[in-house]
């Protein structure tokens, strides 16, 4: 059983991730290359919230590293995870918008390049 469980481990399932912390505003998650691994989003409950996610060290520009994404404002706490790793040259950039005007809270999980 170990053996199959080795086997069909995914080649990254090795390597460390680590989280940002709680962010509530747009802002660089990180500055240098590495990778995506997915994002938690905790709306506050009522409005809706939209996330870009870009490979960029600075600002919201450049490369999507995901579609945009979308979570219900009453969906309480969701989470976007890529299948694999997604690999940025520049860093990673959350741009966030809550639509009227309400509040957010999220994680972005990250970790080394390769």
């Amino acid at each position: 059983m170990c053996i199959i469980a080795a086997v069909c481990a995914p080649s990254w399932a090795g390597e460390h991730a680590y989280t940002s912390g709680e962010k509530t505003a747009d802002a660089a998650i990180m500055t240098t290359s590495g990778a995506f691994y997915g994002i938690v989003v905790m709306p506050d409950g009522t409005n809706d919230v939209t996330v870009s996610v870009y490979d960029n060290a600075s600002a919201a520009a450049g490369t999507e590293l995901v579609p945009t994404l979308t979570f219900a404002g009453d969906g309480g706490a969701q989470w976007f995870a890529p299948p694999y790793p997604i690999h940025c040259f520049n860093g990673i950039y959350v741009d966030v918008t809550v639509g009227g005007g309400g509040s957010v809270g999220y994680s972005v999980m990250m970790g080394p390049g390769r």
